[in-house]
């Protein structure tokens, strides 16, 4: 192998809007025929069908990539009140 050819997959976000979509179109339709037709991994379209719920009923803006609850969890929930400026 030529150094330097090894060219890893670049990681795609789709939006909240763009996920909705698909899992309204095609619906009843199974994840595998999915994938063919918009060339999107079937394993993240699986993931989509687990956060479908979340996905129809979010507040978040659609232009997002995700629903959000990621981050760190504040184990003190009045942190800021130590804050010394």
């Amino acid at each position: 192998m030529e150094e330097g050819s090894f060219h890893p997959k670049k990681r795609i976000s789709y939006s909240i809007a763009y996920k909705k979509n698909v899992l309204i179109k095609f619906k009843g339709i199974s994840t595998r025929q999915i994938a063919l037709k918009t060339g999107i991994p079937r394993s993240t379209i699986h993931s989509w069908y687990e956060q479908e719920t979340g996905l129809m009923e979010t507040k978040r803006s659609k232009k997002k990539p995700s629903l959000g609850g990621q981050g760190r969890i504040e184990i003190i929930p009045f942190s800021q009140v130590f804050l010394i400026i």
